[in-house]
């Protein structure tokens, strides 16, 4: 299933190879270098089917996004993959997905089918 998909991480060459990944197989994208940006975008109309974030960054960390994501009724039904090179995170309230860096392209299909589906059994 193709996605829209929203990338926000801060590491210009790790979004821009996520964004290649994403593309290569047929998902619309786009990224953002942090939180703030991608919610007004989003908040403005930009189509969003699924969310990549990761957890540390500077202007809004994922987990600031995600206290914003709660109660926005535009973003609280899209799907949250959280993305970290952390091994033990407890994912914030309401994200089920947690990918860990590194990771291949089929890791990353892989989560976002499952986002999706978990997304469309709601």
């Amino acid at each position: 299933m193709k996605a829209r998909v929203v990338v926000i991480e801060d590491d210009a060459d790790l979004r821009e190879a996520i964004c290649l990944m994403l593309r290569y197989d047929g998902h619309e994208v786009c990224g953002f270098s942090n939180g703030k940006d991608a919610i007004r975008k989003i908040e403005e109309g930009l189509p969003t089917d699924v969310i990549l974030l990761d957890l540390m960054m500077p202007i809004m960390t994922g987990w600031e996004f995600c206290e914003y994501r709660s109660a926005s009724t535009t973003l609280a039904h899209v799907p949250v993959i959280i993305v970290t090179a952390r091994h033990v995170v407890t994912p914030p309230i309401g994200i089920n997905h947690v990918l860990l860096k590194p990771f291949g392209p089929n890791e990353l299909q892989d989560a976002i089918a499952r986002a999706l589906a978990g997304s469309n059994a709601s």
